[in-house]
């Protein structure tokens, strides 16, 4: 929801709510399936290029190892860029600039967490 400020004369702020947003936010549930799929798509693939970047650097080593791990961070990948999605959404950017941040999240992985971690810790203290 966006909310107007102004000032008067006197200095004190006061919210305008002739521009308040009366549009319900949206819940998880809101989105089609189809969104879904793509936003944990475009996160997993982004994901599976930061995994094979690993494989160069490890070639000859245990496979079966490589593999679980890829399939690992393909999923901490499609859940990082789900909820990239939604912080995406929350604060209503574009649709390209999400579908960038998406992707950039699924590649950072457990990372993102990390990252997102922090914001909501300093948001909150």
């Amino acid at each position: 929801m966006r909310w107007k400020f102004t000032t008067n004369g006197a200095g004190a702020i006061k919210m305008n709510t002739n521009h308040v947003n009366t549009m319900p936010e949206k819940t998880p549930l809101d989105y089609p399936m189809l969104q879904y799929f793509l936003v944990v798509l475009l996160s997993s693939i982004g994901g599976l290029v930061s995994i094979l970047q690993e494989f160069v650097d490890q070639i000859g080593k245990c496979w079966k190892c490589a593999i679980a791990r890829a399939i690992v961070s393909m999923v901490t990948s499609g859940f990082c860029g789900v909820l990239a999605f939604w912080l995406c959404e929350s604060i209503d950017l574009k649709p390209l600039v999400t579908a960038c941040v998406i992707g950039i999240a699924g590649n950072m992985g457990g990372r993102s967490l990390k990252v997102i971690e922090k914001i909501i810790i300093k948001k909150f203290n």
